[in-house]
């Protein structure tokens, strides 16, 4: 709906005196509800450090260590998860509605110019970083499809740590894209993990590990799924 409406300012500047007041209440709207989405992501990436660390370097067999960070474009917000780390979910959400109320003021003829909302969860992302450096500059491409891997392993751990609940663990082709010992380190971590787990593969042989061979084998043909035998 914000969208729309700075499409319509854009289009005729002029505007009507409703039309641009009606941009305020977008405002208050946005940020009522980015704020908790921020503080919320902040918080579960914050607790995502310890376990993607771990798993990392289980899986690259180095002593590595790979950092995530949520990054959002907001003004003043390099110190973003520390200062939310030390308040509460509604005391945290009154620092980031202060934040982006200024940034949306100070973008507001950028937005208007293009006709886009430019701030936001929206537009945020994570960052994974490799001893400091930017895992997608500076990451080999097997150090980037081994993060992968390990930042689902952390995310894991995050959702069962923070109600108790496991979720399933879906990992699709993901052993084609790992060399050989670390498609075992992966699968040695997954023996002790104590969930659900669905692996997929185009390659028969890729599931004949020691790791899997409790799990049933199941294969897709022609639409139809077969069960085989280990």
């Amino acid at each position: 709906q914000r969208n729309s409406l700075l499409k319509a300012l854009r289009e005729d500047p002029g505007g009507t005196r409703d039309r641009a007041a009606e941009l305020d209440y977008w405002d208050h709207e946005l940020i009522t509800r980015a704020t908790y989405i921020i503080v919320a992501r902040t918080r579960f990436v914050s607790a995502l450090h310890e376990p993607l660390g771990d798993a990392f370097r289980h899986l690259i067999g180095a002593d590595l260590q790979l950092t995530v960070e949520y990054r959002t474009a907001l003004d003043e917000a390099d110190d973003l998860a520390i200062r939310i780390s030390r308040e509460s979910q509604s005391d945290g959400q009154r620092v980031v509605a202060q934040w982006l109320e200024r940034t949306l003021n100070r973008r507001r003829q950028e937005e208007l110019r293009r006709g886009v909302t430019a701030v936001g969860p929206h537009r945020d992302d994570l960052q994974l970083s490799l001893d400091g450096r930017d895992l997608s500059a500076f990451g080999s491409r097997g150090q980037q499809r081994v993060s992968v891997v390990a930042l689902k392993l952390a995310e894991l751990q995050a959702v069962t740590n923070a109600d108790g609940d496991s979720p399933v663990l879906l990992l699709d082709d993901v052993l084609s894209e790992l060399d050989i010992s670390r498609q075992a380190l992966l699968l040695e971590r997954l023996s002790d993990l104590g969930v659900q787990i669905i692996v997929t593969a185009t390659d028969p042989d890729l599931l004949s590990h020691d790791s899997l061979s409790l799990l049933p084998l199941r294969q897709v043909r022609d639409g139809t799924i077969v069960e085989l035998d280990m």
